[in-house]
């Protein structure tokens, strides 16, 4: 019958049916099928397989636009040569324009020639009916033209995420299809979101159906950060079919990647010892992850309280030094001269590829400048009494303590000969004979510096006279030579001043005058008064314990 509802079996008559016409004033109109844009009735799978395909559909402007939208679902039933029927819904989607709504039609549902009849339904946002439209047919001819698979990145079909560290010398994509021959010439699309335009040499096919296309580190550089998309073209037979897409996520390195920028080789954190540097130091990179002849670099050295030192600006890095990294930056030693003693240098680094700054990790170093100290001649003039006793104080102008800078800690102090003192552990010199003396300095790494110590002006005291000795029967003296036999050349006696100074170093001391040791001792009062004061013979205010003579060894 003219529906097609053919009886089964022996029965003479068909089971009912129920035939909707589209000349139902109820329907809707029936939905457009369009290709490439453009309204058809016919669509030709030789030429228009690969082609975008939709549905126009346009419910009556009766019904009003809804908010929410109602939805619109398209039904194609696709119907082959042999009468085969299939029926394929699309996704619903939303009413919201007077003109009617699109929807984009899979390509993979016309494979062969027949008939599509298309028809729509308008439903509510809570599913319920609002009315169905008639049907429309297109006419499907032809043999549809051969789709090619996607290309694989690494040989991986389907979607890809990539790390740039694992392919720091690039990578390959493949081409596979199953009508592959050396006729067929093939050409790559890797298409950059960010308008870059990337030249990859065509490759003709093979009977083996495969070929690789390589992929160069500067590709993946400029890619970096961004989604690609991958897809060929086959010219075979004078047509150019296009394959279908593989997506790929490239993403960045992370800043671990990169290496750091070192100075003569002394890795991160480490010490800076000038004392070693002859001349300017050296700054080097290694190879970095897809580094690329164009790509630019920045490199700044940093440090607290001086200028910092930029020694490359931008530098567009040359074939060279992106197969082998850069060597040879020069850093000037006046700038490192500059440095205070202590200083942590930080060095930062920077390049600049795909219109993206990619910063490297940071150097930090700590700075040691030469061991060094102030070389100027010392004099040390102040008068200074020696009596064998322990000072408690020194001698105004007798004493100096001068510091090292830079070299590595501890420093070591000492002196050759016996001229003064010296404190090994800080440094302090005491003047005790008249004459001259070098001081040398040395720190952990046994460099050394020196000066030149002058003294003068030391005198050395002692006590004349012996017996029951009273009050201004006994006298001291002092002298600038060495106590020789009996005689004290140069010899003179103490005064105000000299007192002065001996209670200032030594402070209030007793005095025992012979063997019948009556107790002296000399004190303020002998500041103001001259001479020494007798004072009790029992438990005096003894600041130091002495020899029963006050006197020192040879001086």
């Amino acid at each position: 019958d003219v529906a097609g509802n053919i009886p089964e079996g022996n029965d003479k008559f068909s089971p009912p049916y129920l035939l909707s016409s589209n000349l139902d004033p109820a329907l809707f109109d029936p939905p457009l099928f369009y290709v490439n844009g453009l309204e058809s009735t016919l669509l030709d799978l030789g030429t228009q397989s690969n082609l975008p395909l939709s549905v126009l559909a346009t419910p009556p402007r009766s019904v009003a636009i809804a908010s929410p939208p109602n939805q619109i679902v398209v039904t194609l039933t696709l119907i082959k040569a042999d009468g085969t029927q299939t029926s394929k819904r699309l996704p619903p989607f939303s009413h919201t324009q007077r003109a009617g709504n699109q929807t984009p039609v899979p390509n993979e549902y016309f494979k062969e020639e027949g008939f599509v009849r298309m028809s729509f339904e308008l439903f509510t946002p809570t599913g319920a009916l609002l009315g169905r439209s008639g049907s429309s047919t297109v006419r499907v001819v032809g043999t549809p033209v051969l789709t090619y698979p996607a290309p694989a990145f690494d040989n991986k079909p389907g979607p890809q995420t990539i790390t740039l560290q694992n392919y720091l010398n690039g990578a390959a994509v493949a081409v596979a299809y199953r009508s592959m021959s050396p006729a067929d010439v093939i050409r790559l699309n890797w298409s950059i979101p960010n308008g870059n335009v990337v030249n990859i040499a065509p490759q003709t096919g093979t009977t083996g159906g495969t070929v690789f296309f390589p992929i160069s580190a500067q590709i993946l550089a400029q890619s970096a950060g961004q989604t690609i998309k991958l897809s060929y073209q086959v010219t075979v037979g004078g047509k150019t079919p296009t394959s279908e897409t593989q997506e790929l996520t490239v993403q960045t390195a992370s800043v671990a990647d990169y290496p750091r920028a070192l100075i003569n080789g002394i890795a991160d954190g480490g010490t800076l010892e000038l004392s070693y540097l002859v001349g300017d130091a050296y700054i080097a990179i290694t190879k970095w992850p897809l580094s690329v002849a164009g790509q630019t670099i920045t490199i700044t050295l940093n440090s607290e309280g001086v200028v910092p030192l930029t020694v490359r600006s931008d530098y567009r890095i040359l074939e060279s030094e992106a197969l082998n990294g850069l060597a040879n930056i020069a850093v000037s030693r006046s700038w490192l001269n500059s440095v205070p003693h202590g200083n942590k240098i930080i060095i930062t680094c920077s390049i600049n590829t795909n219109g993206q700054t990619i910063a490297f990790p940071q150097t930090t170093y700590l700075l040691l400048s030469p061991l060094r100290i102030d070389s100027s001649l010392v004099m040390l003039s102040g008068q200074s009494i020696l009596s064998g006793i322990n000072l408690i104080n020194d001698f105004p102008g007798n004493t100096i303590t001068r510091l090292p800078e830079g070299g590595r800690r501890p420093y070591t102090f000492s002196a050759i000969g016996d001229r003064v003192t010296v404190d090994a552990n800080t440094g302090k010199i005491t003047g005790l004979r008249s004459g001259s003396a070098v001081i040398t300095v040395t720190d952990a790494n046994r460099n050394s510096v020196n000066y030149t110590v002058n003294v003068s002006n030391c005198w050395m005291l002692h006590l004349v006279g012996w017996g029951n000795a009273k009050d201004g029967q006994t006298n001291f003296v002092i002298n600038r030579n060495a106590l020789i036999g009996g005689g004290f050349p140069s010899a003179r006696e103490l005064t105000e001043t000299d007192w002065g100074l001996l209670y200032h170093a030594f402070g209030k001391i007793p005095i025992s005058v012979g063997p019948q040791a009556t107790t002296y001792f000399w004190t303020t009062a002998v500041v103001n008064g001259g001479g020494r004061s007798q004072g009790p013979s029992a438990t005096p205010d003894v600041r130091c314990c002495h020899a029963n003579e006050v006197h020192t060894s040879q001086h």
